[in-house]
């Protein structure tokens, strides 16, 4: 590097990055993979899915490069039944519903709209005939994100 403000970057990139790219390859073919993340300063990487991993991704945690630690955690719904529910939830509610996603740790849904009794419920899930939590966050039409 260059000497800027990324040089600390560097030995967590070049020996994790091949690594990186492949365990969370792995992990995302997997119909239990609720998401991933990168904790910021800790050179963690957190995997949450549904149940316990495979051998195969066990074996390859395992090897994890020193720089780096990978911390399995339990979610509670997957990535693409959240991702389903989001989509349907546009589907059937765009006058209330204009974007959402999953959230990376698999506990729940994040929509976007404008309607105000959505934004002012204490429960937005019973008012959407939601399957799964959900969160509203103030927002005009966008696309799936």
């Amino acid at each position: 590097m260059d000497g800027g403000d990324h040089d600390h970057l560097e030995p967590w990139t070049t020996e994790t990055g091949d690594y990186y790219d492949r365990l969370v390859s792995l992990v995302q073919d997997s119909p239990a993979y609720a998401g991933a993340e990168l904790v910021d300063g800790e050179q963690e990487l957190v995997i949450f899915t549904v149940g316990t991993p495979s051998n195969r991704i066990a074996a390859l945690i395992r090897a994890a490069p020193s720089s780096l630690r990978v911390t399995w955690r339990d979610a509670p719904y997957t990535s693409a039944e959240l991702t389903d529910e989001v989509l349907r939830l546009m589907r059937e509610r765009p006058a209330r519903v204009s974007g959402g996603h999953a959230l990376h740790d698999g506990t729940g849904i994040r929509l976007m709209g404008t309607d105000a009794e959505l934004l002012a419920a204490e429960d937005p899930r019973e008012l959407l005939g939601a399957m799964y939590p959900v969160t509203i966050e103030r927002g005009g039409p966008a696309a799936f994100l």
